[in-house]
């Protein structure tokens, strides 16, 4: 199946852009001409991603984030907004697993899962909307949410 989107003048903000999942959405959203703010932990991963987004003419931004910290969420869409302007596409990929079987899992293994896979998520989408909430009486703006997960693994038992 082949279809094409226009997403020029569209600001596509992607977590977990690093690696994976990530970096194949933040690829995409460029070539159907978003603008790409690329955000995780890892930062020269990002700049080779935006490197070779640029190479093909893309327009990509980088941005430290850690989903974990509410401080840093914070600061990666306020640094994303200030270079690019407001968030239209939301890809909510940052996730983290283990491979450890049930019984195993500690609580600090479960609160870091759940810290990173649903809190954070919850957090980045509530902060990257935030901004697209109308101010009373403003004209309604429609924002574009997408969400994926790159924790799709089953737990052993």
């Amino acid at each position: 199946m082949s279809y094409s989107i226009d997403l020029s003048g569209r600001v596509a903000f992607v977590t977990g852009a690093s690696s994976g999942l990530g970096a194949q959405f933040a690829r995409t959203l460029s070539r159907a001409g978003a603008a790409v703010v690329l955000a995780s932990r890892r930062v020269e991963k990002l700049k080779d991603l935006r490197a070779q987004i640029e190479a093909e003419g893309g327009d990509a931004h980088v941005t430290q984030l850690d989903v974990t910290s509410l401080a840093s969420i914070k600061s990666a869409v306020a640094h994303a907004e200030t270079e690019v302007g407001s968030i239209d596409i939301l890809v909510n990929n940052s996730g983290v697993s283990t491979t450890q079987r049930i019984q195993d899992v500690s609580e600090e293994d479960y609160d870091y899962i759940f810290d990173t896979n649903v809190k954070g998520a919850f957090f980045v989408a509530r902060r990257s909307a935030s901004a697209c909430w109308p101010a009373r009486g403003a004209p309604r703006r429609a924002p574009i949410r997408a969400a994926a997960s790159s924790t799709s693994r089953r737990w052993r038992a």
